[in-house]
């Protein structure tokens, strides 16, 4: 039990690492697990050679949003150049963003049973509460309205244990279906809907992507990765064709699914240009989709506005994500 708990709090550890103050009140930023995530994902940003990229990314965006974009370069590249951490960066308005997260809201997480974690009053069966869902409601409330939402349903693509569901199922009256292929956690995601009677709540195990086929998934810590020598064998299915087959309203789809969600939205292309839906797509699993996701989605024409966030949290890429909403 305590290997399988010390897994699923890597992140959450890193992050803890991370605060370490000293006399003049600057804030060191350690966070051990995103160091080596850049390393692995985003070694390109050393390297020149990604002008027009960085140019189709930011054509369009509002100047929050260019901000957000370089200060994450600025920042991903630092730690390329320096090979390592302790590097005081983060602003006044994140350090105090960050010592909420971690005194106020990780403090408040108590155990109430023994698999039972509770935060205010939301119960999972792991302390596994993150401050991007918990404190800032996945970003949901970045969009500039909300009322088109309450009616269709909300698609949840990467549900992990249900914590998503939790807090968005307040934003609508429709079913939210939560996918989740890997085991494990969809039988964690079962009980932390029987924890909180959660109704109205569609659960499926399977991978959605771009097209019909079965794949393989292999299980990295808390995260499952699709993978051609992974040990679990599961269905894909196409986005699409579920909304078909269950006639199913589409207001909202948010996705994580480490780096998976370019094939994902080639197999949703026809839902979101006929539904127009709310997008809350992570943007942060490696440098290819970081680029790419947005100019893909725009040359759908879809006339969405879009922008570009990341919550406050002590990582300077994890949890970034790119909102759209139709501009008609």
């Amino acid at each position: 039990m305590e290997e399988k708990l010390n897994k699923l709090n890597e992140r959450l550890e890193g992050c803890e690492n991370m605060l370490k103050l000293i006399m003049d009140e600057k804030m060191f930023y350690n966070h051990k697990f995103e160091i080596n995530f850049i390393f692995n994902n985003f070694s390109q940003f050393a390297n020149f050679g990604w002008q027009d990229k960085y140019l189709q990314l930011i054509n369009n965006l509002d100047d929050e949003s260019i901000n957000t974009v370089q200060r994450i370069i600025r920042r991903i590249k630092t730690v390329l150049e320096l090979k390592k951490g302790n590097i005081d960066f983060f602003t006044p308005e994140e350090k105090t963003s960050i010592f909420h997260n971690f005194d106020y809201f990780t403090g408040q997480i108590i155990q109430i049973a023994e698999d039972v974690w509770a935060y205010k009053k939301y119960m999972l069966p792991l302390p596994h509460f993150e401050s991007n869902v918990f404190v800032y409601d996945c970003l949901i409330n970045e969009f500039s309205s909300l009322d088109s939402l309450k009616e269709r349903s909300i698609i949840d693509v990467g549900g992990y244990i249900g914590d998503s569901a939790l807090v968005l199922r307040k934003y609508s009256n429709a079913p939210i279906y939560v996918f989740e292929p890997d085991d494990r956690n969809y039988g964690l995601m079962q009980k932390t809907i029987q924890l909180n009677n959660l109704e109205n709540i569609v659960t499926e195990k399977y991978v959605l992507g771009d097209c019909n086929k079965e794949i393989s998934l292999s299980a990295k810590g808390s995260m499952s990765i699709v993978d051609d020598g992974g040990e679990e064998k599961l269905q894909q299915i196409t986005l699409d064709d579920y909304v078909k087959s269950n006639n199913v309203k589409v207001g909202l789809i948010k996705v994580d699914i480490e780096g998976y969600e370019i094939p994902f939205l080639l197999g949703a292309k026809e839902t979101i240009i006929s539904q127009r839906p709310k997008l809350l797509i992570s943007i942060y699993h490696n440098f290819e989709q970081f680029f790419d996701v947005k100019p893909l989605l725009e040359s759908w024409g879809l006339n969405y506005k879009f922008k570009i966030v990341k919550p406050a949290d002590g990582a300077i890429v994890l949890e970034t994500v790119l909102i759209g909403e139709s501009a008609e």
